[in-house]
């Protein structure tokens, strides 16, 4: 049977040292006791080594105070403390009942280092039967010792003896439903705790994976943006120096502004010298556009690309005439093929 603690370990191990403290104290109030109270010195050679065994299985407390054995060790350490009592006070000179207090020291601190019902039981029926039996021999004359008090006022002193040692089990036993139910408690937080944690674990994978999912969405969107703005300004490369950019649809600010962007680009990236616009399917809200169109034909020309413009409707060319916007930045205008021929006629003449 295992008189394992449900206490925590290290509880468990700072109860055992205050055990072993107290034992120490009292082994050594016994030996001193021991050795004035038996005269015989055979008798009194027998006490001591009983208390050698014990002071023995008090550095074994010590030693092995973290094992896994450590409550049986208790256990025994206990049983050989009831003997050591039981043989100092049958060796006793005389029989006061002084001694029987002993039998409410080790029991107590056993069952309040072991906390445990069952270890509670077992001492509380090993003392009773050593408290009752062992007196009653040594006041009825079995085993022939001196009284120094009455018969009947030592089986009263017993009899107050096991009453306080039944008051003072009653009590250990209350202590140790109630540790019980604390470590239950402590179980089951711990259990809810242990879900939780979980239940966390997995509600912060799904976040991961939700995260996952929206960064993946996020760059597709990106992409998707990115081809987007390329379709806005589809460059076509005529020749390594030429390139032709058709324009369809509405020109609106932000669409110049992304047409700006991606053509300065490719033009530095592949030093375009030509450009042809091609604005046959384009379409301007109205004027207010042609400032941020000019800026963007202006700026072409700072890169040192030539530019020239196809494709201009009438309703383009009248909003350009009455605005301050130099018609030279336009560069050369014509229809797109004869247009092509003209950036492509000196690569072929180079040839």
């Amino acid at each position: 049977m295992a008189l394992a603690s449900p206490a925590p370990q290290h509880s468990l191990v700072e109860r055992i040292r205050i055990l072993i403290i107290s034992q120490a104290i009292m082994i050594s109030l016994i030996g001193i006791a021991a050795w004035f109270l038996v005269e015989i010195p055979q008798e009194r050679a027998s006490v001591f080594l009983g208390l050698s065994l014990v002071a023995s299985i008090t550095a074994a407390l010590y030693f092995l105070r973290k094992s896994r054995y450590i409550s049986q060790l208790v256990v025994l350490n206990f049983l050989l403390m009831v003997g050591v009592i039981v043989l100092t006070d049958a060796r006793g000179a005389e029989l006061s009942g002084l001694t029987w207090t002993l039998y409410l020291i080790w029991p107590t601190l056993t069952m309040l280092v072991l906390r445990d019902l069952k270890a509670v039981m077992i001492v509380s029926v090993v003392t009773l039967t050593a408290m009752i039996t062992f007196p009653l021999l040594e006041i009825y004359g079995v085993i022939a010792i001196p009284l120094i008090l009455p018969q009947a006022t030592l089986l009263l002193k017993l009899i107050i003896l096991v009453v306080v040692f039944l008051i003072l089990t009653s009590m250990m036993v209350v202590i140790g439903l109630a540790d019980q139910r604390s470590q239950k408690m402590l179980a089951e937080h711990t259990a809810l705790i242990t879900n939780q944690q979980g239940e966390l674990a997995q509600a912060n994978q799904s976040l991961q994976a939700g995260n996952s999912q929206l960064q993946a969405l996020a760059q597709r969107q990106e992409n998707l943006l990115n081809q987007i703005q390329l379709l806005e300004a589809p460059i076509i490369r005529l020749s390594h120096n030429a390139i032709l950019l058709p324009i369809t649809g509405m020109l609106d600010q932000q669409r110049i502004s992304h047409i700006h962007d991606a053509v300065l680009q490719q033009i530095y990236q592949l030093r375009a010298q030509h450009l042809i616009l091609d604005m046959t399917g384009a379409l301007l809200p109205d004027a207010s556009v042609l400032p941020a169109f000019g800026d963007l034909l202006a700026a072409i020309k700072l890169l040192g690309c030539d530019v020239r413009v196809t494709g201009m409707t009438s309703e383009i060319v009248q909003q350009l005439v009455f605005t301050d916007i130099d018609l030279g930045i336009f560069g050369k205008t014509g229809q797109l093929e004869q247009l092509i021929q003209e950036v492509l006629a000196p690569t072929s003449k180079r040839k």
